[in-house]
């Protein structure tokens, strides 16, 4: 399986038959909803990935990535959810 980082203002150019992802809805966002991820299960990138590389800046984005690197990102602080202990 193969990941990838991106923008959430890049959502709406997403094709979501190529993902994983049933759609929007299904992303999960970082703590400060600027970033989201796709996941794809294919050899080969997603054209939509493909595209979005070849027409966006890509700031902030990152992948492919392997299971592996994306572990490590989703252990970053930027995406782990804030709890809160007892008093």
């Amino acid at each position: 399986m193969k990941y990838f980082i991106l923008r959430s203002q890049l959502v709406p150019c997403l094709q979501f038959g190529q993902l994983l992802e049933s759609g929007p809805y299904s992303l999960r966002y970082n703590k400060d909803n600027s970033l989201t991820f796709v996941k794809w299960d294919t050899e080969e990138t997603p054209d939509c990935i493909v595209d979005l590389q070849k027409i966006h800046d890509m700031d902030r984005c990152s992948g492919p990535l392997s299971r592996e690197d994306f572990d490590t990102v989703m252990a970053g602080e930027d995406w782990q959810e804030e709890t809160s202990t007892p008093d």
